[in-house]
């Protein structure tokens, strides 16, 4: 991606093309996008349509994130390859405090050049990782979009749950991929409906979806509960979104 200056971005003459084929001619105008065109300008693939409705993630996400988008929020994404979320929310989110990108893999963006913006090359699976963070470092968006393995996903969110403030939100992407490849078996699943559920994903082979069911029916144990902190869990197709009390 080309960095421009301040000035050649003020330039009236600029434009950037959407994906529904619209132009934007100023920066004024980019600044007033809605998240999917944002992040359609960053080329991130949270705006490719979902097979419900042609919603894409950060359409659905918007739902959730609006009320933070002028906050001085603090998030953290786990999987980031390339940092075009990174640039999306950095953009979207224009009093934001901090913003954590996690990957195992050494990348670099140019929103790495703000002094909000922080990657940490780690494992978050690992509780260590927390010791990366300034101490008791709180977050308001937490999003998991790393390697799509059921109990990778259960331990990142037993590490992270505890650090997301009250009335914060968590999401997890991708969940198409739990469960697992085409050819193992599925219970009451045949391979052609597994197959529509797959799309072009071939899944991930340690993956088994009972074991991501019996972790989900056991969080929905503290919805409706008095002693425990989660507001509500929402699925949508290939993601879950968790609001905490």
């Amino acid at each position: 991606m080309t960095i421009r200056t301040k000035e050649e971005l003020s330039d009236k003459n600029i434009y950037w093309k959407l994906d529904d084929g619209n132009r934007i001619t100023s920066i004024e105008e980019f600044n007033e996008q809605t998240l999917h065109n944002i992040g359609a300008h960053y080329c991130t693939d949270k705006t490719h349509k979902n097979r419900t409705a042609e919603i894409s993630y950060l359409q659905i996400y918007e739902m959730y994130f609006q009320r933070f988008k002028e906050a001085p929020i603090d998030m953290v994404e786990i999987g980031v390859r390339r940092g075009q979320s990174i640039n999306t929310w950095n953009k979207y989110f224009t009093n934001a405090n901090s913003i954590y990108g996690i990957d195992i893999d050494e990348t670099w963006w140019e929103s790495l050049l703000f002094d909000h913006i922080h990657y940490i090359h780690a494992d978050a699976t690992e509780p260590a990782i927390l010791d990366k963070f300034p101490p008791e470092q709180e977050f308001d968006i937490i999003i998991d979009d790393g390697s799509h393995i059921n109990e990778q996903i259960i331990k990142s969110f037993e590490i992270f749950y505890p650090r997301l403030k009250s009335g914060g939100i968590y999401v997890i992407e991708d969940l198409y991929n739990s469960y697992g490849t085409r050819f193992f078996a599925y219970g009451d699943l045949t391979d052609i409906e597994v197959r529509q559920i797959l799309g072009s994903s071939s899944g991930i082979n340690e993956n088994r979806r009972p074991q991501l069911d019996k972790w989900l029916r056991t969080i929905e144990k503290n919805l409706n509960n008095p002693t425990k902190d989660i507001m509500f869990i929402h699925h949508w197709d290939s993601i879950i979104i968790i609001g905490k009390v």
